[in-house]
């Protein structure tokens, strides 16, 4: 099964990860945005690293959206509930917290959220719901629970 990220519409998003990268470096330019390998599967889209010490694990996903339209879906970011809870125990496994980057391509912005604490404590707020939404990037749906996480307090860069 091939990865999402190597398709033709997975590289055009793997662009706008890279303008969120961007984002974050200009707002936090002492610590380091580690990539994990985009040619295999991994549980984490990066690492946060200062002074060489991991200081806590990532997820990012770019939406075709704007703050207006997240705030037309009450701050939720939909992401599949098993990516939160492998992200969380990857990072709980390293001993660091886990933050969601969310890039509103439409606004130019980057929201970012901790989402679990570095023993795994959920600390934001996440509605969860079986609901049928696109199975992936390059299309198709699927039946799954997925999780809503509220964005409402999140950190904006832009």
């Amino acid at each position: 099964m091939g990865l999402d990220i190597l398709t033709e519409k997975g590289q055009e998003h793997s662009k706008h990860e890279y303008r969120a990268v961007e984002l974050w470096n200009k707002k936090y330019p002492f610590s380091l945005y580690a990539e994990t390998p985009k040619n295999k599967p991994a549980s984490l889209d990066a690492l946060l690293i200062k002074n060489n010490i991991i200081i806590a694990g990532v997820e990012q996903k770019s939406r075709n959206a704007s703050i207006e339209q997240l705030k037309a879906w009450d701050y939720e970011w939909l992401i599949t509930n098993q990516k939160i809870v492998d992200c969380v125990a990857c990072t709980k496994s390293l001993g660091v917290p886990f933050f969601g980057f969310l890039y509103l391509i439409d606004s130019d912005m980057l929201l970012v959220q901790k989402i679990a604490d570095e023993v795994g404590i959920y600390t934001v707020n996440i509605r969860k719901a079986f609901t049928n939404t696109r199975a992936n990037i390059n299309g198709g749906n699927v039946v799954r629970e997925n999780a809503y996480v509220d964005m409402s307090n999140a950190l904006i860069i832009n």
